[in-house]
């Protein structure tokens, strides 16, 4: 039952960010849309992972990101998400999300779309996608529930 209940969580982010990237590219490929003077909906190509790393390799970016992938969903989500429904599982759900969102970019585009930019101060900042706040949120989650309910 947990189990469901994680795949309906997982398949409701995993959509949202497909459809928001999706309207990225109908809406914002040849404009920006000031939200306000400190966010900005733009689109970009990304080849790379975060802030363009290893943008000159995609295969090795891709391969980092199936490994993550894996890793996560052998080691922790029989020991969390099949035996009980708790923020650690939400948490490893919500990371699982964003990763398969930029994976699927990845494979399916060849790069992966960003269109939330946040300009603060008079410096530049990056450009992100839904899938990137899933991925950290997921993180600092997972981090957050290892120390609650330990490993």
């Amino acid at each position: 039952m947990y189990f469901i209940l994680c795949m309906i969580i997982f398949v409701i982010l995993l959509s949202t960010d497909q459809i928001t990237k999706a309207l990225a590219y109908k809406y914002f490929k040849d404009d920006k849309q000031y939200l306000n003077k400190h966010i900005v909906f733009t689109y970009l190509e990304n080849k790379g992972g975060f802030s363009g790393f290893l943008a000159n390799h995609p295969i090795i970016l891709l391969f980092i990101n199936i490994f993550a992938i894996l890793l996560i969903s052998i080691f922790l989500i029989p020991q969390y998400v099949y035996q009980s429904f708790n923020i650690l599982s939400v948490f490893i759900i919500v990371f699982l999300a964003g990763a398969c969102g930029n994976l699927c970019d990845r494979i399916f585009r060849g790069h992966v779309i960003d269109f939330i930019y946040f300009k603060y101060h008079k410096k530049n900042s990056k450009v992100f996608n839904l899938a990137d706040f899933l991925i950290f949120g997921g993180m600092i989650g997972m981090i957050v529930g290892v120390i609650i309910y330990g490993i």
